[in-house]
């Protein structure tokens, strides 16, 4: 869990519910126009758009004959689009950037690399989780940073920053062009004071532009760790690529670019941050509403049963109609409660099993009066105004 987040999802009594997976029941039909309509987004933008792929991924695990036909179309097309070559050091690039010859993984922290790798989610998480505090020569993490698990390469790409600081920073630089936020965050870090900058700078701006266009607000904690770098990293020279974030949608990164480019140009940037429109939820139906329950049924992988959750609706109308519009689109189907806290918490819903990625827009807060006492459900958050639907 990184030290910046505040997160709070408590469900008493459910230590054994680490990976389980949520399911919800709704009166959608066998083919839900409106999750097809997410799928079919999802091809055409070819896994760009604000959802990437996952409503693909999705639909492909659904029971209904036509959604799985069309995610499994979607992604064939995916698979055929060419994934580009992390970009090339420039001529004359600082030879530290070269990264040692790898050499197979001898140090203590060698015996998680089978675990790291295995199908289970369980056990991925734990060895991830193990990751950041082994210690041992960097050879392991070399090998776990290219992992397909997008947990498992983070934690090694921390660890590996850690252990051999600015060795590796072109395997940083090709992390910055990966799909999973928290690879990308992980990678951001792990440049901090690189003397690599000629390679380091355009990566980072390519991968600020590259999240920007998705118009994701929960990925704002990579982005800012990446303005952060271009901090350290960068010059007045790159001030055209950061003067069109002063309009950004989220208002914590127009300031930090609005500050960066102050200290660059010497005279004072204001931002105008320009907000993306609220999404339209039946907020008086719901806080009218009496009664209304949500049923989470568990797999029976992780020992099965149902929880059933009495909702506050005229106290948190927003959130339940967030949570409820996502659970009738199936969005927690097949998902887990990645992270647990003995006596203290259990988290889930996001669909990269992380505390990092979930829904794509931040819902504002509601405080209610009830505390968050054993058996309670609330929303994860990461500051003001931040919960995304974990």
């Amino acid at each position: 869990m990184s030290k910046h987040s505040r997160l709070r999802w408590v469900l008493g009594a459910a230590a054994l519910l680490t990976a389980c997976t949520i399911r919800f029941k709704s009166d959608t039909s066998s083919t839900d126009d409106a999750f097809l309509q997410r799928m079919l987004v999802a091809e055409d933008a070819r896994g760009t758009g604000p959802e990437g792929i996952t409503p693909l991924l999705e639909g492909a695990k659904s029971s209904d004959t036509l959604l799985r036909r069309v995610a499994e179309r979607g992604l064939a097309r995916l698979k055929w689009a060419p994934t580009p070559p992390p970009p090339a050091p420039p001529p004359g690039a600082n030879r530290a950037a070269r990264p040692p010859a790898r050499r197979p993984p001898t140090g203590p922290c060698a015996r998680l690399i089978t675990p790291a790798q295995s199908a289970d989610l369980r056990v991925s998480l734990a060895a991830a989780d193990s990751l950041a505090t082994c210690e041992d020569d960097g050879s392991t993490f070399v090998r776990l940073a290219t992992s397909n698990n997008d947990n498992v390469r983070a934690a090694a790409i921390t660890a590996l920053g850690r252990a051999a600081k600015y060795a590796y920073d072109t395997i940083y630089v090709a992390a910055l062009a990966s799909r999973g936020y928290q690879v990308v965050l992980a990678a951001a870090g792990a440049l901090a004071g690189s003397p690599n900058k000629a390679m380091a700078v355009p990566a980072l701006l390519t991968a600020l532009d590259r999240l920007t266009a998705e118009r994701r607000e929960n990925s704002r904690d990579e982005r800012v760790a990446i303005v952060a770098r271009l901090t350290e990293l960068g010059a007045p020279a790159n001030a055209p690529r950061l003067a069109p974030y002063v309009t950004d949608y989220d208002s914590t990164v127009a300031q930090k670019a609005a500050a960066l480019l102050t200290t660059w140009s010497g005279t004072t940037v204001t931002a105008h941050p320009m907000p993306l429109p609220i999404r339209s939820e039946p907020l008086a139906k719901i806080f009218r509403t009496r009664g209304m329950q949500l049923r989470i049924t568990m797999a029976k992988s992780s020992g099965g049963g149902v929880i059933v959750v009495n909702l506050f609706n005229d106290e948190a109308p927003a959130t339940i109609a967030r949570v409820a519009r996502l659970a009738r689109a199936h969005y927690y189907d097949g998902l887990s409660f990645h992270r647990y806290v003995a006596g203290f918490v259990i988290q889930g819903g996001s669909p990269g099993a992380n505390e990092v990625v979930g829904d794509v827009q931040f819902m504002r807060d509601e405080l209610l009066g009830h505390p968050h006492t054993r058996g309670t459900v609330g929303i994860s958050t990461r500051g003001h105004d931040t919960g995304d639907a974990q």
